[in-house]
């Protein structure tokens, strides 16, 4: 859910809101799913691109390559 709430939150340029939302779906996946889960991956990637949207490099880059390794 949390993961779904963030894409529409980036679709309609509300990219802080987004970052919220995919943080709380990494801390649930983080529960239920395994850390190679490709949910983890995409949730990684998409927040990445979320912190690219407000200019964030350093968090952008670490969810990239979080979204990488998993």
């Amino acid at each position: 859910v949390y993961t779904l709430l963030g894409l529409i939150y980036k679709d309609t340029g509300r990219p802080k809101e987004a970052i919220q939302s995919y943080e709380k779906a990494l801390e649930t996946f983080s529960q239920i799913s395994p850390p190679n889960s490709p949910q983890v991956a995409v949730t990684h990637y998409n927040c990445g691109l979320a912190y690219l949207a407000i200019g964030d490099t350093q968090k952008a880059a670490e969810h990239q390559k979080a979204s990488e390794q998993k």
